[in-house]
């Protein structure tokens, strides 16, 4: 599980809750990999790089992605101290204290866990004819109208929004954990004279920092098909790439049927680098994979 927290105060009310002593964990089904209901020890493994709810005897382990929770709710419960940890409305796991309430720098520290508006963000882009901006939750009908399209996600790895709880799960999950690791992945694309309107989104993510390779994606809504929007938009992005991070080279790929992708790769002056065969499996099939990049001038 990775160490990192999502805010100071996520970090503070982690290693009191460790003080805590034994504690019983239930976790629900949904999102969880198991229905457990046990006594654990909230324990940190420095050397690991790791934060675990650990059963007593050290015999098994329940890894909960504390990333996830970003309120934490106190309340009794059948004169027990009771923790709710959320994801939005879903409820992640709870934690109960056996000997009553939790202490009082525990209680303290619940409610919300981090300030949505004081994450990183990503620089506002200008084109000729586009601003390329960060994400915000009010996007959400904006990209639902075209996330939802399965032409639009015919050959991606992600799937067609069923809800418009999907889009805002992309926004908050995917799209905030990217900004918290400072990485401009995803940016809006908006015409500049309709900047509150999303046409689809541009974005480049670390593939290997150490090698110092980011990789870029792109997804554009279907009426704005063929018309270079998303050339304009990568190209920007690339610059600002080469020009602000520490990176040599920045790829991108697709499945190999995706001729229209393979086409703005191209026209971005990408060399092609390769297919490796079966590289992927997705919706119950194998799929090539073609490779492209380019490397800083």
């Amino acid at each position: 599980m990775p160490s990192e927290f999502i805010s100071e105060k996520q970090r503070r009310l982690f290693d009191e809750i460790a003080k805590e002593g034994e504690l019983i964990l239930a976790c629900g089904p949904k999102d969880i990999s198991a229905n457990i209901v046990g006594n654990f020890y909230v324990v940190h493994y420095p050397n690991a790089k790791e934060h675990r709810l650990e059963m007593g005897d050290g015999a098994q382990h329940v890894h909960i992605d504390w990333r996830r929770v970003k309120t934490v709710e106190h309340t009794i419960f059948k004169n027990e101290g009771l923790l709710i940890f959320r994801d939005g409305a879903d409820t992640v796991f709870r934690l109960y204290r056996p000997d009553g309430e939790f202490s009082a720098e525990t209680k303290a520290l619940t409610g919300s866990l981090i300030d949505t508006t004081a994450l990183w963000s990503p620089p506002t882009l200008k084109t000729q004819r586009l601003l390329l901006r960060p994400l915000t939750k009010e996007d959400a009908p904006s990209i639902f109208t075209y996330a939802k399209n399965p032409k639009v996600s015919q050959w991606t790895l992600w799937e067609e929004h069923k809800t418009i709880k999907d889009t805002l799960t992309f926004i908050e999950h995917y799209a905030f954990e990217y900004y918290r690791r400072e990485c401009p992945e995803p940016l809006a694309i908006t015409f500049t004279d309709a900047p509150d309107i999303v046409l689809g989104t541009v974005g480049c993510f670390w593939a290997d920092k150490t090698a110092q390779s980011m990789e870029l994606a792109y997804a554009i809504a279907e009426e704005h098909w063929g018309k270079g929007i998303t050339v304009e938009a990568a190209q920007a992005l690339i610059q600002h790439c080469f020009s602000n991070y520490k990176v040599k080279r920045i790829q991108a790929r697709c499945k190999s049927q995706n001729v229209a992708s393979q086409r703005v790769m191209q026209k971005l002056g990408m060399q092609f680098e390769g297919t490796l065969r079966s590289f992927v499996f997705h919706r119950e099939q194998y799929w090539d994979v073609h490779f492209y990049a380019l490397l800083k001038p």
